[in-house]
Order: C-alpha cells, then structure tokens, then sequence
C-alpha cells in the first residue's frame, strides 16, 4: 500500500488545489467549474513541461560545478551534494509554478499564446499524428501477433497502460487556448484526429482490460492488481464519454465541448483515486 499511496497521494492534493480554484473563480469570463479546471490541468502540465528543462539546467549546472570544483582538487562532501540536490528538487517545481501561473488571474484567463503554452499546444499536435501511427500499430498488428503476451508478461501490460495515460494526456492538452481561431479545414482535420486516437486507444484499453481482469482471476486480487483494475475502468470510460462527446458535437464550438467532457471525465479519476487511498486499505 504505500507504494500505491506514493502514486496517488500527489494527485489527489493536485486535485484538490484544482477543484478549489476552480470553484474560487466559477463564472469568471463566463467560464463554468468544467472549464476553469481544464485550465488549470493544461497549466499544470505546462508546468511541469517547465519544471523538467529547469531541473536539466540544474543538473548541468552541479555537473559543471563539482567538474570545476574537481579539477581544482576540491571535493564537495557527499552531505552538501545531498542537500543541494534535494532542495533544488523541492525549489525548481515551485520556480517553474511561479514563473507560469498568476494566481490572481482564473485558470482561463492565464497566458496561453505565448512561452512554453504555446509550445505544449504545438508540440501535442505533432505527437498525435505519430501517436496514431503507434496505435494502429498496436491494434492492427502487434496485439494479433501477440495476443496472450500481457496475459503472461506483466512487463508488457504496463507498456500498454503507460501508453494509454500517456494518450489521453496528449489529448487532452491539444486545444488549450479558450481563444484560439482555427481555420475550418484545420478544425475540422484536428477534430478527426483527436476522434481516431481516442477510438484506438478506447480498443487498445479494452485489451488491457482484459488482461489485467484475466490475470486477477488467475491469480487472485492483490491491492496492485485492484488499483491497476479499476484505473483501466476509469480510463476506459473517460476515452469513451469524450470520443462519444466529440463525435456527436459537429458544430464550429466543439473544442468547448471538449475541453468541458475532459474536466468533467476527471472527476471519475479523482474519485478512484480517492477510493485507492482510503477506502482499499479498509479491505
């Protein structure tokens, strides 16, 4: 259990924080509580975007640092490397956090044309079309070749799972300006596009699901296998509600729609999460 704590303690006070400052600026800007916190989940992957290329300069910088301090015979007690290390792990995320988000603005009217937004935005869109290639690489030809390989190999079936989140995450940050003017012709290509990949991905999860549900009946309902079950529920029905979403919104505002069905999809995560740290341990 600790491990799955670990895993979902940081998430559930992200929520939190999420929830809260979404329902602090309900109705600004005529933006609800679905769509304000679809602002603050693109800000925050935004962030930590950020938090890795400043935690990359800071590890060149040590490496620059202890090479010079080596060269001129100088060692750095390993007491003083450990503090400098985790205090630049606990400093950068929040330098990262400050230099992105105003906190007295709402999630919605935050900068999104600009810096390293309009870098998330670009570079999602880049991956979706590789992300398809991958995914009908998956459901047309590796999953029939190897159809039993994550029934027997645990490692595989992570593979799988890592590939969903990492899917829908893509998904979800690739229309984060409230603002944003498409052509009709590119509206209409980023629409499909999103519509292919979440219809992939909603396969590839039913196979993951059920191989995740045959290796529980096979050998037996550990808090692992629990948590790793009921995340692939979860996953599965977010892709479906918005995939379903956005098939039947045809009109010029879908991105609304979308942005709307993603914040609302989150609230069945949160809820798991909530149920993987306080209720499993009562079982």
């Amino acid at each position: 259990m600790a491990g799955l704590t670990a895993i979902h303690l940081p998430f559930i006070a992200w929520a939190a924080v999420g929830v809260g400052v979404s329902i602090g600026y309900r109705n600004v800007a005529g933006h609800g509580v679905a769509r304000q916190f679809y602002g603050f989940l693109v800000k925050s992957a935004e962030t930590i975007l950020t938090a890795g290329i400043f935690m990359l300069a800071g590890m060149i910088l040590i490496g620059l640092s202890v090479g010079i301090f080596a060269a001129l015979g100088v060692t750095i007690p390993e007491d003083v490397m450990r503090i400098v290390s985790s205090a630049g792990l606990g400093l950068l995320p929040i330098l990262a956090l400050a230099s992105l988000y105003d906190s007295s603005r709402a999630p919605t009217d935050q900068s999104w044309s600009s810096g390293l937004a309009r870098l998330l935005k670009i570079l999602t869109r880049l991956i979706l079309a590789p992300a398809l290639l991958v995914l009908a690489i998956y459901i047309f030809w590796f999953v029939p070749m190897h159809f039993w390989q994550p029934f027997r190999e645990r490692d595989v079936l992570i593979i799988y799972n890592a590939t969903i989140m990492a899917i829908i995450a893509t998904l979800a940050c690739t229309v984060p300006d409230p603002v944003e003017q498409l052509s009709a012709k590119a509206s209409r290509v980023l629409r499909y596009a999103i519509i292919a990949a979440g219809s992939l991905t909603f396969l590839l999860n039913i196979y993951a699901l059920a191989a995740v549900a045959s290796r529980t009946i096979t050998w037996g309902l550990t808090p692992n296998r629990h948590a790793v079950l009921g995340w692939n529920v979860v996953t599965l029905l977010i892709l479906g509600f918005v995939t379903l979403k956005l098939w039947r919104d045809k009109s010029e505002t879908w991105p609304d729609a979308f942005r709307e069905s993603i914040a609302i999809s989150m609230l069945l995560a949160i809820a798991w999460a909530l149920w993987v740290l306080f209720g499993l341990p009562q079982f």
